[in-house]
């Protein structure tokens, strides 16, 4: 922890670039945790995320994020939908190779809002079995291109980390566990530079 503090004051210090507003769109597949799901087909989705950032130079940028997926999972015969939106606040280090190719990482805050449906057993009918509210936290790794002084493409896996209502279907809501939602992502960023 040391020396990752170490090399971001360094990287802050001594970049030669002067700071810069940045923002950028994901799209991408999601698939919910499955470890609490040992009976379950757990599906994909797809993930949608917006950002911005401030780069203090060409390797340390503060940003805020939104992400958006729609997931689920089966049961026997039932399905449960999940809507998933967390909002972000964090820091990506970005570490260049070449002119143009770029490794970052990124972690920090993520505040998630879970909307989860189920099928009501024996009507058909749909029925809103919890809203969901939790703090936890996302890492992501990814690799880059720049296209020209503005202009970047990314491609990225992200994992977002909270508590999460299981069990809904078997009547068990106050039950929650660890979990995480995993997206990878195609992405376009513009740098005002």
């Amino acid at each position: 922890m040391i020396r990752l503090l170490g090399f971001v004051l360094l990287a802050v210090a001594g970049g030669a670039q002067a700071g810069t507003w940045s923002v950028g769109a994901d799209l991408g597949r999601a698939q919910l945790d499955s470890r609490h799901h040992d009976d379950a087909e757990v599906d994909t989705g797809t993930v949608l995320g917006l950002h911005a950032g401030w780069w203090f130079n060409r390797y340390v940028a503060l940003e805020v994020g939104w992400r958006h997926a729609d997931t689920g999972y089966r049961t026997g015969t039932l399905r449960v939908e999940r809507d998933f939106d967390a909002l972000l606040a964090g820091a990506r280090l970005a570490l260049p190779f070449g002119t143009r190719g770029f490794a970052f990482a990124k972690g920090g805050y993520a505040h998630q809002f879970i909307d989860t449906e189920e099928p009501r057993v024996g009507s058909g009918g749909v029925a809103q079995v919890r809203d969901d509210s939790d703090a936890g936290h996302y890492l992501g790794i990814g690799v880059g291109w720049r296209w020209n002084a503005r202009w970047q493409s990314t491609l990225e896996f992200t994992r977002v980390y909270g508590d999460v209502a299981y069990g809904c279907e078997f009547g068990d809501c106050a039950t929650t566990h660890s979990s995480y939602l995993d997206g990878v992502t195609v992405g376009i960023v513009y740098r005002f530079d």
